[in-house]
């Protein structure tokens, strides 16, 4: 019982951190795909700047401490920039026009 009201929370806590992330900065959706790069590539120099002060370096162990170890690692990875998202074929939002480049 006690297990799964510790699940329960790790999982609103994990919600919680999502919602209010400061790692990533959303976009909206009208946002041009050039302003989501640069959108992205502040955030990546962003999180490799150091030294981090307390108070962010409190903020991010709580965001990376709430998640499993697989997710944290690909999370720190990608907040990074070491690794990239892969597009969704299947996505409503999947750009199709180049699939024949790739292929």
């Amino acid at each position: 019982l006690q297990l799964e009201a510790a699940e329960r929370e790790n999982a609103a806590n994990a919600a919680e951190v999502e919602e209010t992330s400061t790692v990533m900065p959303k976009v909206e959706n009208e946002a041009t795909k050039e302003d989501k790069i640069q959108v992205r590539r502040a955030a990546i120099a962003n999180a490799r700047k150091q030294p981090k002060n307390k108070d962010e370096e409190k903020t991010l162990a709580d965001y990376y401490g709430a998640m499993d170890l697989e997710k944290r690692a690909f999370t720190i990875l990608y907040d990074l920039g070491m690794i990239e998202m892969s597009p969704d074929p299947d996505s409503p939002d999947y750009n199709h026009d180049l699939d024949d480049e790739f292929a």
